[in-house]
């Protein structure tokens, strides 16, 4: 998706974190704060399917499932937070799963 971006003349930083990690999350906020100063939007859409019925999914994977989508954006916007609350501009969104549906 970075290279489609850059392709189309737009800045573009391709970053593979695991987002159940907060130091990781962390360090790609920082690296896209290095690059352009500041991160004004932040948009949460991990997710992770586990494609079992909640009958047959064992705990373990239940709270993988919580971990990414739930924590997941916690980190994501703890990791923005202050910069944002700091400048006076913030613009966070939160998407969810239709697989629980």
């Amino acid at each position: 998706m970075a290279a489609e971006n850059e392709q189309r003349g737009r800045a573009a930083l391709a970053v593979e974190a695991d987002v159940t990690r907060p130091e990781q999350v962390n360090a790609w906020v920082a690296n896209a704060e290095a690059q352009w100063g500041r991160v004004d939007i932040r948009v949460n859409h991990a997710g992770i399917l586990r494609d079992r019925s909640f009958a047959r999914m064992s705990l373990a994977d239940f709270r993988f499932v919580l971990d990414v989508h739930l924590m997941g954006a916690v980190h994501c916007t703890q990791a923005v937070w202050n910069g944002m609350r700091e400048r006076g501009y913030r613009r966070i969104v939160l998407t969810t799963s239709s697989s629980g549906v």
